[in-house]
């Protein structure tokens, strides 16, 4: 079992967007969670302060050279579904997901090589913090 912080009191202030995950040299965003194929997947995060915005699961099919070249393609895994999000996406008001600071999202059927989060903030401010954990089945 591998578990890491992926998102550590990342602030969230007015617009902004980050993303789970370490970056690689050459690449501006982050390559997310690598996850060999037989493992399952999940993320248990908080949210502090008043954000507004959108908390999205994303996942990619693209190698480390593909990240590293910016050309990796990223979509929404809309199979994430419960706790607050609907088809991969979770709104965040008032620093909350489904009335609730903390979330967990369980991938039991991911199919991608990779995993980030994707946080959107529109509005307020506050911080997010998750932690990633992989284990084989």
């Amino acid at each position: 079992m591998l578990s890491h912080k992926v998102f550590d009191a990342v602030a969230l202030t007015g617009a902004n967007t980050v993303y789970s995950g370490s970056t690689i040299k050459g690449s501006a965003l982050a390559q997310g969670t690598a996850q060999p194929n037989g493992r399952v997947m999940s993320y248990v995060g908080q949210l502090t302060g008043n954000a507004a915005g959108t908390l999205t699961v994303e996942g990619s099919n693209s190698s480390d050279e593909d990240c590293r070249l910016g050309t990796d393609i990223w979509i929404t895994n809309d199979q994430v579904t419960g706790s607050g999000f609907t088809a991969g996406v979770a709104t965040m008001t008032g620093g909350q997901i489904n009335s609730a600071a903390k979330f967990a999202i369980a991938l039991t059927r991911n199919a991608f090589l990779r995993s980030r989060l994707k946080c959107v903030s529109t509005s307020g401010a506050g911080t997010i913090t998750a932690v990633a954990c992989s284990k084989a089945v």
